[in-house]
């Protein structure tokens, strides 16, 4: 459950972050989805880690964007 809250709280963050036009907000609401990001891999089962250092052992320069 609180993988859950962490990665809706990170994806909204990250959501503001870059829809935010003033430089403040936009800066706290980087850090808020950098910290999210870190307390959801905290919390991820071992599983989730694993399959997301295969993707990037894989895929190392692939861009998502």
């Amino acid at each position: 459950m609180i993988l859950l809250i962490t990665l809706t709280m990170t994806g909204v963050a990250g959501y503001l972050k870059i829809k935010l036009t003033e430089e403040v907000e936009s800066v706290s609401a980087g850090l808020i989805a950098c910290l999210g990001l870190f307390l959801s891999l905290l919390f991820a089962p071992l599983l989730i880690k694993l399959l997301l250092l295969a993707i990037l052992l894989v895929f190392p320069k692939t861009s998502l964007v």
